[in-house]
């Protein structure tokens, strides 16, 4: 890096992971990344003041996969890539070497995505993809509470997590809401490990119902039960026989396996019931036995059923 427009401030960037308590192997990655980026910078005869987010995502996404560079270049569209550069962004524009970016989040806010960064990385082991959508939502909400001052947890209330939720997950999906959510809850986790009280702000964060087969439909309507019973073909043996067993679904509301575990024996044809046994309860049920129903089986038993000796 000794000839690159980079050279005169790696030992800046060096000393601004250290502070920040990356560990030497980390330091060391971020360099190497850093070593890569130069190399690449006076390549295309770049600039110091052309450096920007838009040329880091130009590096990564359309030189990385293409690299040929020669050495110890590390190559792979990954996290560390990426942290690193979004680093150098930040040393470079703290010495006012590059302009600041366009629409950037205020520094205090920042500062505070840097450290719930780095926890999710290390703590619960997130990854890149993952920690950027969580830092997404937490940069609005962070943004919308403090403005340009302070990040103090003691000036927020309950109230202001609700607010946030209902008015940010307006239009959302159910999925995204749970995302934002549980970025909340995980933030107010960590500063939790760092020793503030937060138990009554993680209570005050909504939990998303989510219900597996709330999509499903509740039933049919009576049209298209109409429609579902007329389908079967009478005139056929397997017609008589599905209608029959539809009838027992429909109009008893039994399941499949209590349908085809019923025998002659269970029918009552006196007293117009049905006796269910081995039901889920493991007990035996008397069931009425519907006209239109009973009709089904009996045209099924007298003109469809082959003979046989089984009672099923």
């Amino acid at each position: 890096m000794e000839q690159s427009v980079l050279s005169s401030h790696v030992s800046t960037y060096a000393s601004y992971l250290s502070e920040h308590r990356y560990s030497a192997n980390t330091v060391g990655f971020y360099l190497h990344c850093l070593a890569h980026f130069s190399h690449w910078l006076a390549k295309m005869k770049i600039g110091l003041r052309q450096i920007n987010e838009v040329l880091v995502q130009r590096f990564i996404m359309v030189h990385l996969p293409a690299c040929n560079c020669a050495g110890r270049c590390r190559k792979k569209q990954d996290g560390t890539v990426s942290a690193a550069l979004r680093h150098l962004l930040r040393v470079l524009r703290l010495k006012r070497c590059i302009p600041p970016r366009v629409g950037s989040v205020p520094s205090a806010v920042q500062a505070e995505l840097d450290r719930f960064d780095v926890y999710l990385e290390r703590v619960c082991g997130l990854a890149s993809k993952t920690r950027l959508l969580r830092l997404h939502y937490l940069s609005k909400f962070l943004t919308s509470i403090f403005k340009c001052g302070p990040i103090d947890l003691a000036l927020l209330k309950p109230r202001d997590i609700e607010q946030f939720v209902t008015h940010h997950g307006e239009g959302c999906t159910r999925g995204s809401i749970q995302v934002m959510c549980s970025c909340l809850r995980t933030y107010l986790r960590f500063r939790a490990f760092e020793g503030d009280r937060t138990e009554a702000l993680i209570a005050a964060v909504p939990r998303v119902p989510h219900w597996r087969l709330a999509s499903l439909p509740k039933g049919l309507t009576g049209q298209e039960l109409k429609q579902f019973l007329a389908a079967f073909d009478r005139t056929t043996v397997d017609g008589r026989r599905n209608y029959a067993m539809a009838r027992c679904l429909v109009d008893l509301g039994l399941r499949v396996g209590e349908v085809a575990r019923l025998k002659l024996e269970n029918f009552d044809w006196r007293q117009g019931t049905l006796q269910i046994v081995g039901t889920k309860g493991r007990r035996a049920d008397i069931l009425p036995l519907p006209v239109e129903t009973g009709r089904a089986i009996v045209q099924y038993l007298r003109h469809a059923r082959p003979k046989c000796t089984s009672r099923s």
